[in-house]
């Protein structure tokens, strides 16, 4: 969607033409991106400095990489939408459209992977808890 606008000119099939949804949409977008980056960055901290969740090692650093998946996801795929919708065009040059296209490709493939892993490794530890 992001590489359409950068090539097109023509934003009713692209574009949010209605100014209130608009910025409603962009409020929305900050909302999210900023509980993101600080629950994520809580849950880092935590885990990292003060070893607060009293988990299983593979569950904590399964944990730890959705965080930072979350993270990049946060920075590179919703903050840069919102200067967009709010100037109803994409604003910030080709190459950061093509890494934002990109990165949410490679963090929603990877973090479906590691949800795959930490249901696993809750499985494997739940069935043999005397093993780890």
């Amino acid at each position: 969607l992001l590489v359409l606008m950068v090539r097109t000119s023509n934003f009713t099939l692209e574009g949010v033409q209605n100014d209130p949804s608009r910025y409603f949409w962009a409020f929305q977008n900050f909302l999210v991106a900023f509980s993101s980056i600080v629950g994520d960055t809580t849950i880092l901290i935590a885990t990292t400095r003060y070893d607060a969740m009293k988990l299983h090692k593979s569950l904590v650093v399964s944990i730890q990489h959705i965080g930072v998946c979350d993270i990049l996801l946060s920075v590179f795929r919703i903050l840069p939408t919102i200067p967009s919708l709010i100037a109803n065009e994409w604003t910030l040059g080709t190459t950061l459209c093509y890494l934002q296209a990109h990165i949410g490709w490679i963090c929603y493939s990877m973090m479906g992977h590691l949800i795959c892993v930490l249901a696993t490794s809750k499985l494997l530890v739940a069935k043999f808890p005397f093993q780890s």
